[in-house]
């Protein structure tokens, strides 16, 4: 091997070993197997309710993850019966060109990419999501983090750089939970769904073992796959018209007509603040009868916007984003309720109309 540009091999340990250390309670394995039956039921229509992805574009700080979780755990309780909700809780980021990677790949913030405290830190945190009972949403960036994490995430996401990889939809198609593939960041959906095929299908491919060793992997394929619209550098794409021509795409690939919405990224034109109007739009449009919508994706933390990491950690803002723009959780409650009611009211006046119908019979 060629050595000119290589400046160190790091060993890592294996994700066996990762979980010996950090195991997985009995518990809390149930809990996050029911809730991927749950999202499961909802992608297919057989549960009523809306799944929603919300929670962080990225997590730095475990505490202020957890204090998030604690606030969001109760909201998820008191509206159970219209919204499965489920936490972003992101630890690898992609970069369009350089930047902080997440959690993972740089946990104490400083460029020392101490990746070995990063696996430590985010399996710690996923398991103390199960533990509180709080689902868990991540995207999968690095090939071999289904490994490390897959048996603690519920809803996992394909993000829109690496929709079109064929080492990504190979690993798809062995994740154990239901998988998002996002359209790309031209707005392409065709990368998305030619993504949700592949994944779908048994796949062959080298990969790595759980002992860390190089190995021929063989996956059954993730019949669960499905598409997130998460906008385009061009315009957004969660409008009526867009939507229409999404699922014409989804059912000549003869996939299942179901689409989860990212209200953030360029469907807000990356404004937080724009969130709002999204949701509200798409929320409506479920409420007058529009089926094929299964979920939504908000990007909120404890406190508004984002700032840049600075090398002095003592000025960081608590719990203000790192990456991408995020609402804050007092503007995130409210808008959820308003979603929960307006959906309610269209239900009682469903139901109305359904008493009204058999009286006149």
């Amino acid at each position: 091997m060629n050595k000119i540009n290589l400046v160190a091999i790091d060993p890592l340990p294996s994700p066996s070993a990762l979980r010996e250390q950090y195991p997985l309670g009995i518990k809390e394995a149930a809990y996050i197997e029911k809730t991927r039956r749950e999202i499961v039921q909802i992608l297919d229509r057989d549960d009523p309710r809306l799944l929603l992805i919300v929670g962080p574009c990225s997590i730095h700080d475990v505490n202020a993850a957890e204090e998030y979780a604690l606030k969001l755990r109760q909201m998820a309780r008191d509206l159970s019966d219209t919204f499965l909700i489920v936490m972003r809780v992101y630890f690898d980021k992609p970069r369009t060109t350089l930047g902080w990677k997440g959690l993972l790949g740089d946990p104490h913030l400083n460029g020392s990419h101490a990746i070995d405290d990063g696996l430590r830190l985010t399996r710690q945190l996923l398991i103390r999501m199960a533990e509180l009972e709080m689902p868990t949403a991540a995207e999968f960036l690095d090939p071999t983090s289904g490994h490390y994490f897959g048996d603690l995430v519920s809803w996992g996401c394909i993000g829109a750089r690496t929709s079109e990889s064929q080492t990504h939809r190979q690993l798809a198609s062995s994740l154990p939970m239901p998988t998002a593939f996002k359209n790309s960041t031209a707005g392409n959906i065709e990368v998305a769904i030619n993504g949700i095929l592949a994944a779908s299908q048994p796949q062959t491919y080298i990969g790595m073992d759980d002992h860390g060793q190089i190995a021929r992997v063989r996956s059954a394929g993730n019949p669960c796959s499905h598409l997130a619209l998460r906008g385009g550098e061009l315009k957004p794409n969660f409008d009526a018209v867009s939507i229409a021509n999404c699922i014409d795409k989804l059912e000549n690939a003869k996939l299942p007509a179901r689409v989860i919405i990212d209200c953030s990224h360029d469907n807000s034109r990356r404004k937080h603040e724009q969130q709002v109007a999204v949701f509200q739009s798409v929320v409506q449009r479920i409420a007058d009868g529009e089926e094929c919508i299964r979920g939504l994706i908000l990007e909120s933390h404890l406190f508004a916007g984002n700032q840049t990491l600075l090398a002095d950690k003592s000025k960081l803002q608590y719990a203000v984003s790192l990456t991408d723009p995020c609402l804050d959780w007092e503007t995130t409650r409210s808008l959820i309720e308003w979603g929960y009611e307006a959906l309610q009211k269209k239900q009682s006046e469903a139901m109305v109309e359904v008493e009204c119908e058999h009286l006149l019979q």
